[in-house]
């Protein structure tokens, strides 16, 4: 009987341990097909992520904005039209000091800035223009205080058609005004306001031809309006006329001039002259020309010269003259 106890005792041990074997590699079988399951999910989410940077890499602007194909090339084509971006400033400064100089002169400072920007549009019927022009500068002499010398502001559009080669149908408008109050100054020093900003305002807008037979050279003459804009300075401005807003209906002409000489040398010259139709003996004229020296890539020499005659200012020719030395700085 004992030893009939002895085996089945032996036999369920075995049986116990088989079946302990079992849950073992049960469990491990288990645990490694998760493992297997969750390598490759893993696996899946990284090969995802790939792909969805990939296709975001390849998007467009215009498809990341939600746009249509057409639109994102109407986009690029109206930025290609854009062209000829310009942005230059001078910058000139003169000094001058005396202490104790026995052959007698007075200290002085003077400084001017310039600033000319502007952008083009064109495709293959059309050229716009834009064209903005800025000068700036005051001056001392001895104890003196601070004096205006020089300032301008100067706004031009002009839209031409290219139908005819060299000669295209054009309109334009333009404007011309200072920005800060100008004075007088009598013998003792005493200063009288003379202008100011929009007083006067000058402005213009003509129609006609556009002539441009070489790069250096062109030229416009057609139908204008021009009106003058005064404030408590008509009766300087204005002439004879008690109006603030003048209107004058005549022709207007334009010659413009900018060619190198050598390599270190440019000449801009531009002259605009404007017949009234109701005054022919009164025309008026404005020519700048300007002459720059380059002597480095920054710093240069600029000769400008300037004649305004406006028969309703003074029946006489305007004119004005500097010479500078000053830093040059083109952006684009």
């Amino acid at each position: 009987m004992k030893h009939i106890i002895t085996v089945l005792v032996i036999s369920f041990i075995f049986s116990q341990a088989a079946f302990a074997d079992d849950i073992t590699d049960f469990v491990d079988n288990t645990v490694k097909t998760v493992t297997e399951a969750a390598d490759e999910l893993i696996d899946e989410a990284g090969a995802a992520v790939e792909e969805a940077e990939e296709a975001a890499k390849e998007k467009t602007a215009g498809e990341i904005l939600g746009l249509e194909e057409t639109e994102v090339e109407k986009l690029d084509v109206e930025k290609k039209l854009w062209r000829n971006p310009r942005l230059k400033t001078a910058v000139s400064i003169s000094q001058a000091y005396f202490s104790n100089w026995a052959a007698g002169g007075e200290s002085s400072f003077a400084w001017q800035v310039n600033l000319d920007a502007g952008i083009d549009r064109e495709d293959d019927g059309t050229r716009w223009v834009n064209d903005i022009y800025t000068k700036y500068g005051m001056a001392s002499i001895g104890t003196g205080r601070m004096r205006k010398t020089v300032d301008e502001i100067r706004i031009e559009s002009l839209f031409a058609f290219k139908i005819y080669g060299v000669i295209e149908p054009f309109i334009s408008v333009k404007g011309y005004t200072q920005m800060t109050p100008g004075y007088e100054y009598a013998d003792d020093g005493t200063a009288t306001e003379v202008s100011k900003f929009m007083d006067p305002g000058y402005f213009r807008q003509s129609f006609g031809i556009k002539f441009q037979p070489a790069d250096w050279y062109k030229s416009r003459l057609g139908g204008a309006l021009k009106q003058t804009l005064t404030d408590l300075f008509t009766a300087r401005y204005a002439g004879d006329s008690p109006d603030k807003f003048k209107n004058e209906l005549g022709t207007d002409w334009i010659n413009e001039f900018n060619f190198k000489v050598g390599e270190v040398m440019n000449i801009v010259s531009k002259v605009d002259i404007f017949f009234n139709f109701k005054a022919l003996d009164e025309t008026d004229v404005d020519w700048d020309t300007s002459v720059v020296f380059a002597i480095t890539d920054y710093l240069n020499t600029t000769i400008s010269f300037t004649l305004v005659y406006d028969a309703d200012v003074i029946k006489k020719a305007q004119i004005k003259e500097s010479l500078s030395l000053g830093v040059a700085y083109n952006f684009f």
